[in-house]
């Protein structure tokens, strides 16, 4: 494949394709991938003068554009960040890629952004750059709600009352509520979630104390002091508190600490309970 950038001849086979990811996985894993210097190019062109830029791929395959956009924050200091969107299309089960282990497509895909990164900090000659150079990922996989919904069943109504008392599904991690909850208040899913112990509770922190989410139980005010204290060790602009609405005791022990929240400077609204 040619194409032209600004009258600049820019080329890339398939063939080309080919041999980098076989050099990376040494099998043919995929077919028909993009070879990265041809993304690269295009990238580059589009986000020249905003090296700080989100790069989108409803279509990744096998991830060209994570190793482009990689390659090319390593080679002018950029921080372009990916976002990488592929259906989890199985491999065929005679296929080089099914017998590395490989499953569907997404699987080939995360591993090739894990080596990449390797590979590019590997052969970034500023070492300094090389150091800073993020190379990592998260992965989401698009489900329901963490969140049981009330569908009470006639004719099994106690045991439909006794389900309820859990409002989490049961197969789902906190991890799982954690990052639905980041999403539905708008926070950016790439910032950092530390787990942090108070009052021997874990509470979730993200954004730098802008979010803490507490699903432990039971809740009791001195979780909510131990809040106040994560709060003055981070001192962010902003500030929501999540707690898990079965984790309080009581009515009452729920309305003391949201109280004892609230004398801190915690807003009405910023007090959240599911």
């Amino acid at each position: 494949m040619t194409s032209y950038i600004n009258g600049v001849e820019i080329k890339g086979t398939n063939e080309d394709a080919y041999e980098e990811l076989k050099k990376m996985f040494f099998a043919k894993v995929f077919d028909y991938s993009k070879p990265v210097n041809y993304i690269s190019k295009y990238i580059n062109a589009a986000t020249h003068f905003t090296k700080n830029a989100i790069v989108l791929d409803f279509f990744s395959g096998s991830a060209t554009t994570a190793h482009a956009v990689m390659r090319l924050n390593a080679e002018d200091g950029g921080n372009r960040r990916f976002i990488l969107v592929q259906l989890p299309e199985t491999t065929p089960v005679d296929s080089e890629a099914r017998k590395a282990g490989y499953e569907n497509i997404c699987e080939i895909g995360k591993e090739r952004i894990r080596r990449a990164g390797e590979k590019v900090k590997a052969e970034c000659e500023d070492e300094e750059r090389a150091a800073s150079l993020d190379v990592g990922f998260k992965v989401f996989k698009l489900d329901s709600s963490n969140l049981q919904k009330w569908q009470p069943q006639p004719e099994d109504l106690q045991g439909a009352l006794q389900e309820s008392m859990d409002n989490f599904l049961p197969d789902r991690t906190n991890l799982d509520v954690v990052y639905e909850i980041a999403l539905k208040l708008g926070l950016d899913l790439s910032y950092e979630v530390e787990e942090r112990e108070v009052d021997g509770q874990t509470v979730y922190v993200i954004g730098a104390g802008a979010l803490m989410i507490c699903l432990a139980s039971p809740i009791s005010t001195e979780t909510a002091e131990a809040l106040l204290k994560l709060h003055e060790e981070y001192a962010p602009e902003t500030w929501q508190v999540v707690f898990r609405d079965t984790g309080f005791l009581s009515d009452q022990e729920k309305t003391n600490i949201k109280e004892t929240l609230k004398s801190a400077g915690l807003d009405e609204d910023a007090f959240i309970s599911i």
